[in-house]
């Protein structure tokens, strides 16, 4: 995410990336990189003067209040299972907020299994019904959001959706309005239904989640 910098003598009157993970809230978005890195380019000899490193320069496309905008979740980024009694995934510190929410398994026992969380606790959650392979203490994997979820926890410059299972990382206002899967010999995306989506099992096909939403907090207007 790009935000109008605010600190003087250093940022104040251009764009800047947002803050990293969980670090502190993007206030006043107006826009989204074009590219997930911004890698440095050394020149060894610049217009015949002296070595110098600088950004690589990335479209940024401009963002307005109302534009639906899809992030997807880091596989990166996941949450240990500390235990399983079926129904119920017990994960430490995970805050009381994801009735509603979703849990793909990416690492270890049960691993491609998706589970829809019908109530949360804290510190728990339970399934609508219980995965078909038990999960145990080497279970890693995405917790995937709520629709209406107002906050989230996003990667550095907002590129990703990260799993973390306390609620101090949410510091990104994006409202969730759905979820979508696709995975492999799937054509496009297709909203999450507990109906239709509990207990499928994803083991191979490289299932991939998104959340469709906005953000809350844009620049309404350039910085002068």
């Amino acid at each position: 995410m790009i935000i109008p910098g605010a600190t003087a003598d250093e940022s104040i009157g251009v764009f800047m990336l947002a803050a990293g993970a969980g670090s502190a809230a993007p206030v006043d978005v107006v826009g989204l990189l074009g590219a997930r890195t911004l890698a440095a380019r050394t020149d060894a000899d610049p217009d015949g003067g002296s070595a110098a490193t600088f950004g690589t320069l990335v479209q940024v496309n401009l963002v307005k209040p109302g534009d639906l905008i899809c992030g997807e979740y880091n596989s990166a980024v996941v949450v240990d299972v500390a235990s399983y009694s079926s129904p119920t995934v017990t994960i430490t510190s995970l805050a009381d907020q994801y009735d509603g929410g979703w849990f793909l398994v990416t690492a270890g026992v049960g691993i491609g299994q998706l589970g829809y969380f019908e109530a949360s606790a804290s510190g728990s959650a339970a399934l609508r019904a219980g995965f078909t392979t038990a999960l145990d203490s080497t279970s890693k994997g995405i917790l995937v959001q709520p629709a209406g979820k107002l906050l989230i926890p996003s990667s550095a410059g907002g590129v990703l959706i990260n799993s973390y299972a306390a609620s101090t990382n949410n510091v990104t206002k994006f409202a969730v309005i759905k979820n979508e899967l696709t995975y492999q010999g799937k054509s496009g995306w297709v909203q999450m239904q507990p109906q239709l989506h509990h207990n499928l099992q994803l083991s191979g096909l490289s299932p991939k989640i998104r959340a469709v939403g906005y953000l809350r907090d844009l620049a309404a207007a350039s910085i002068d």
